[in-house]
């Protein structure tokens, strides 16, 4: 179970699913949790739909409800990348902030070093050596 631990009378309730709520970070938190819980649940039905149309040789209606399933994982991480901008410098800011980087660097065999778009996995740039 995840809390913040700030000042303010944090309520805690232990169950199947716990939540920690009433303070500012407790209550974002919660509600990012419950995002995520969400975004788990739809996007597992989404691949398991696809990977049957996949199996039935639907490759186009598969290849559509991919897309759809990249749009609603792109939504689920820019809802993650602003939580973690509005609370920046807090504890779950901290947390949040580096779960889903806008770019990453892919060495290349040949030795090139490029930042990638995390979102498109396109090339942005050549990294420059020093």
């Amino acid at each position: 179970m995840l809390v913040v631990g700030e000042p303010g009378t944090i309520k805690v309730t232990i169950d199947s699913v716990s939540h920690a709520f009433g303070t500012p970070q407790n209550d974002s938190l919660e509600k990012w949790k419950v995002r995520t819980e969400i975004h788990n649940r739809e996007l597992a039905k989404m691949q398991r739909y696809i990977a049957n149309l996949k199996q039935a040789g639907d490759s186009a209606q598969a290849k559509y409800i991919q897309q759809r399933a990249d749009s609603f994982h792109l939504a689920y991480k820019t809802f993650t990348r602003q939580m973690a901008k509005n609370l920046e410098g807090k504890t779950l800011g901290d947390f949040l902030k580096d779960m889903y980087p806008l770019t990453y660097v892919r060495k290349y065999p040949d030795g090139r070093t490029v930042t990638i778009n995390a979102d498109t996995n396109e090339e942005i740039g050549e990294v420059k050596s020093e």
